[in-house]
């Protein structure tokens, strides 16, 4: 999990007070919240510590029930490198039990020409969120 992900910082100017906040999904309907004060826990990087310490128990506690992201995805051209030619890609990402996975299919435009690489890309984005939609169905995510 990226350091400080579900973590974000809040800052009131009223009382030039400071904070880290945590808040993460547990349950499809149900989100864990929690506040970090810089004066609580004896600066900026104590507090920090504490909530990412929190958001991690948070993750283990709950990795079980935690909502799994729809599988989300995006067709995107890769330009030429040195051990490829250019090419169209279809990508799909998705989160099961508190794992990110990413999925691509490759279309080259060598093999298949820009247009018609590019709309097997997209034909294929639907594909592929289909299938791990009915994968993450078949593991209880």
């Amino acid at each position: 999990m990226p350091k400080h992900k579900h973590i974000s910082r809040w800052t009131r100017e009223q009382d030039r007070s400071s904070a880290w906040r945590v808040k993460i999904r547990v349950a499809p309907n149900m989100d864990a919240e929690k506040t970090f004060t810089d004066v609580t826990f004896g600066g900026t990087r104590k507090a920090l510590k504490a909530a990412v310490e929190w958001r991690d128990q948070m993750v283990r506690t709950y990795k079980d029930t935690m909502p799994s992201l729809k599988p989300s995805g995006t067709v995107y051209r890769e330009p030429r490198a040195k051990h490829r030619h250019a090419r169209w890609v279809a990508m799909v990402n998705y989160t099961k039990k508190g794992e990110r996975y990413c999925h691509r299919r490759f279309f080259s435009i060598e093999k298949y020409g820009e247009l018609e690489a590019e709309l097997n890309a997209i034909e294929a984005l639907p594909l592929l969120r289909e299938k791990y939609k009915k994968e993450l169905a078949n593991s209880g995510s």
